[in-house]
C-alpha cells in the first residue's frame, strides 16, 4: 500500500503557505506566519478544541444505571435506577471497550440520544468550524467549506440569549438583541471574506467573529433530544 505516502501528503505539516494569500492571519507579521512554532501552536489549539467539544458537547447523553444505596434500618441493599451523564472522557472509551468483545451496538438510550438529527448536524458543522478557526491559512475559496453552516450554527447557539437576558427583561428585547448579534456576526464574516486583498483590519475582524461564535457554541446549553421520544411525540400529536 501507500500508507506512508498518504499520511505525508494528507498531513503535510512541513508545507509553507504564501503570506500574500492568507485571509485569516493577515494581522500577524510575515515572519511569525512562516515559523514552525506558529504552525504547531495552531495544530495544538485545533486538537484541544476538538477534544473539548467532544467531551463537553458532542458525547454527552444520559445513561440509566443501577446504584446500590445502603440504609441503617435495612441491611439489605436497595437497587435504585439513577441517571448520569456519559461524556467523551472516559465514557466513550469505557463504552467502546465494554462492547468490543461482543461486537455489540451502543445502548438504546445512548444511541437514541446521539442520533438526534440536530445533534448530528451540530457535531459535523462544529467540527469543521473548529478547523476553520485554527486553520494554518485560509484562502478565498475556502469560504465554501463552511459558509452554508453559519446560519445553522448561529441560530443553534443560545449563548446570545443568555447574554441578552442579563441586559433586558423583556422577552421581545432579548430575542431582538440576540438575533441582532447573530446577523451582525454573519455580516462581519461575509464582509471580511469580500475584501480583496485581505487587510489587517479584515483579518482581525474575521478572527474576532470566529472566536465569538466558537466561544458561544462551547457555552451553549444544547439539549439533546432522544429520537425515539421525538417519534413518540409525533405519533401522539
Amino acid at each position: 500500500g501507500f500508507f506512508r505516502e498518504y499520511v505525508s501528503r494528507a498531513f503535510e505539516f512541513s508545507r509553507a503557505f504564501e503570506y500574500k494569500w492568507t485571509v485569516n492571519w493577515r494581522f500577524v507579521s510575515n515572519e511569525t506566519f512562516g515559523t514552525k512554532s506558529f504552525a504547531r501552536a495552531l495544530l495544538v489549539a485545533h486538537v484541544v478544541g476538538l477534544l473539548l467539544f467532544a467531551h463537553k458537547k458532542w458525547y454527552v447523553s444520559p445513561r440509566e444505571e443501577k446504584a446500590r444505596k445502603g440504609t441503617r434500618k435495612d441491611s439489605l441493599s436497595v437497587r435504585k435506577k439513577t441517571r448520569r451523564k456519559e461524556r467523551f472522557f472516559f465514557g466513550f472509551f469505557a463504552d467502546w471497550f465494554r462492547r468490543l468483545p461482543r461486537d455489540a451496538s451502543p445502548s438504546t438510550t445512548m444511541e437514541s440520544c446521539l442520533a438526534d438529527p440536530a445533534h448530528v448536524m451540530s457535531t459535523l458543522h462544529e467540527g469543521v468550524f473548529i478547523g476553520v478557526v485554527f486553520a494554518r491559512s485560509l484562502h478565498y475559496q475556502f469560504y465554501a467549506w463552511y459558509f452554508h453552516s453559519l446560519p445553522f450554527l448561529l441560530w443553534r447557539c443560545d449563548f446570545f440569549e443568555a447574554c441578552a437576558a442579563r441586559a433586558f427583561r423583556s422577552e421581545t428585547a432579548v430575542r431582538l438583541a440576540s438575533d441582532t448579534a447573530r446577523v451582525s456576526l454573519l455580516l462581519l464574516i461575509e464582509r471580511s471574506w469580500n475584501i480583496f486583498p485581505a487587510t489587517e483590519e479584515s483579518s482581525r475582524t474575521l478572527f474576532a467573529a470566529h472566536a465569538v461564535l466558537l466561544v458561544g457554541l462551547f457555552f451553549s446549553r444544547r439539549r439533546v433530544k432522544s429520537v425515539r421520544a421525538a417519534e413518540k411525540n409525533d405519533k401522539d400529536a
